[in-house]
């Protein structure tokens, strides 16, 4: 039985061919932020004494490897805000952003932890952003999972103290 000939489609080259691999990054991480969401979703159900649900707000700027942002965190228990400044990675944006927290920890504790911010956004003009927090000796804190008005994209490190 043969085999009918098929024409490769081209390959887009250029300017082209960065647009195709910045829309397959966002696609990306649009998947990521739709596994994420899921997965908070489902521990907000559980509500065990084990994890602790809030919600926020996240602002931020960074151009290249410089930039900061302010996350405010609200729980039953506790407020907590952590104001930083981009330590590594590399992103280009600001964004405006509410969303819901998930802790493993009681946030109350948080009060003077160093953390890292393991920090990913995406968007023009509306925008998702991933956050998951890391004390100093990697051990994880919790996850933010927000959408706002956000321009750019990117992933950074943001490094500060809870107060």
């Amino acid at each position: 039985m043969a085999v009918p000939s098929q024409t490769p489609k081209p390959q887009p080259t250029g300017a082209n061919a960065n647009a195709a691999r910045a829309t397959q990054r966002v696609t990306r991480i649009r998947s990521r932020l739709r596994q994420v969401v899921a997965a908070n979703q489902a521990l907000v159900r559980q509500q065990d004494d084990s994890v602790y649900v809030g919600t926020g707000l996240v602002s931020f700027e960074i151009f290249l490897l410089w930039g900061d942002a302010t996350i405010a965190l609200v729980f039953p228990d506790a407020t907590i805000t952590l104001e930083g400044s981009v330590g590594s990675g590399f992103g280009i944006g600001e964004s405006e952003s509410a969303g819901a927290a998930t802790f493993a920890v009681d946030p109350a504790t948080l009060h003077g932890t160093q953390c890292t911010a393991q920090l990913t956004f995406a968007g023009l003009e509306a925008g998702g952003l991933v956050i998951d927090f890391y004390d100093l000796s990697n051990a994880y804190l919790g996850t933010f999972v927000g959408a706002g008005v956000s321009d750019g994209g990117g992933t950074a490190s943001v490094t500060g103290t809870w107060s």
